[in-house]
């Protein structure tokens, strides 16, 4: 018999035996007691001590029910785990893992004890238990940037000791009649306006490391926000495409292509402080080698701004002027800051006295929606 030390009960994601041994006449025996009223499922996960494997045993435990593994007994068993692995007669240590067969993201309620002991000089002593925490508790994207009637995925950066992602408990808003939040963390634009969505995390393990004299991991409910800012919808809607060529060089090929910025019932969205205004940025390479840049986040009332490319030759046919344009499209966030790439339609080729937009040289018919 060994003594077994008193442990608080509490909730966690998974907990660490840092040691098991059968070797010089050793065992180890793990005691597991559910606590709650409820049934629990545990999946206990042996790792070898040479890093060679591991080895899976299920646990099932009733309301208030209690067993014990020995480790001796289970690697003379030889019994085949879910994954058809046995733990070979030659591993003699290693460590455990006790956690939920759901993952991860699911708590468990479990007190456990470790010993270990020998026959031939009977001799007993503890095993220490290790507790797993968690860190990093934010939420990303930060900040949300969410169009009226889309919805968009936000997510945990918390991570336990392992490196394996935490998830909340659960998710809210603190304006839903601005921005909703489900219990998956996906938040939907409801009306133009601001709201914080916080996640919070019930009973989080925060402590790394053993944990003596029976005491249980501590734990926290870290709720960290995230600003979040509904705007109108982006959509942009093609006004007109055309090609023009100036009467003074007949050969030099500008096309126009003017835009504007549409709600989801196709009304213009105009410049406002509230609203979300549109612009482009390319880099141009020049036939002479040199780059320019440009990028503009400006637009008139009616939300309607005009993409300018063009080509100069000194004959038909020839290649010359502007030769590559990457472009992207931006949304300019209310009240200023950075401009925010919405859309990246393609590369913009300028070749033969051709324009390609995004794969078009022709032209898009008028009332074309570009994005999304």
């Amino acid at each position: 018999m060994f003594e077994v030390e008193p442990e608080s009960v509490s909730s966690f994601r998974s907990k660490d035996a840092n040691y098991w041994g059968v070797a010089n006449g050793n065992d180890t025996m793990f005691t597991l007691w559910n606590p709650t009223d409820a049934p629990q499922d545990i999946l206990v996960t042996f790792h070898y001590g040479d890093g060679s494997g591991q080895y899976k045993l299920p646990v099932h435990l009733g309301p208030q029910a209690s067993t014990t593994i020995d480790m001796a007994m289970l690697i003379a068993e030889n019994k085949p785990d879910p994954d058809g692995n046995v733990i070979p007669s030659n591993i003699r240590e290693g460590s455990a893992e006790f956690a939920s067969p759901k993952g991860r993201t699911e708590t468990i309620t479990l007190v456990i004890a470790a010993g270990i002991y020998n026959v031939s000089t009977a001799t007993c002593g503890g095993g220490c238990i290790n507790c797993c925490g968690d860190s990093n508790f934010g939420i990303s994207p930060n900040p949300i940037l969410c169009p009226i009637g889309e919805t968009m995925p936000c997510s945990s950066t918390a991570v336990d000791c392992h490196g394996y992602s935490v998830f909340p408990s659960s998710w809210s808003s603190s304006n839903t009649a601005v921005m909703t939040v489900n219990s998956s963390g996906q938040v939907t634009g409801v009306a133009v306006g601001s709201a914080t969505i916080t996640a919070t995390f019930l009973s989080a393990t925060v402590y790394t490391g053993q944990m003596y004299g029976g005491n249980g991991c501590p734990t926290a409910s870290p709720a960290p926000t995230d600003p979040g800012t509904v705007g109108k919808p982006h959509h942009l809607k093609v006004l007109s495409d055309t090609y023009q060529s100036r009467s003074a060089c007949p050969t030099t090929v500008r096309r126009l292509i003017t835009y504007q910025s549409v709600d989801v019932n196709n009304a213009p969205v105009g410049t406002d402080s509230t609203k979300e205004q549109f612009g482009s940025k390319s880099a141009n390479t020049c036939n002479n080698g040199a780059p320019g840049t440009n990028e503009t986040c400006s637009e008139d009332p009616d939300g309607i701004f005009t993409d300018q490319l063009w080509i100069g030759c000194n004959s038909v046919g020839g290649s010359c002027g502007v030769t590559y344009t990457h472009q992207q499209w931006l949304w300019c966030p209310p009240g200023g800051g950075a401009a925010v790439v919405i859309a990246t339609p393609g590369d913009d080729i300028v070749h033969n006295d051709s324009i390609s937009v995004g794969g078009n040289t022709a032209g898009f018919p008028a009332g074309t929606y570009i994005y999304p």
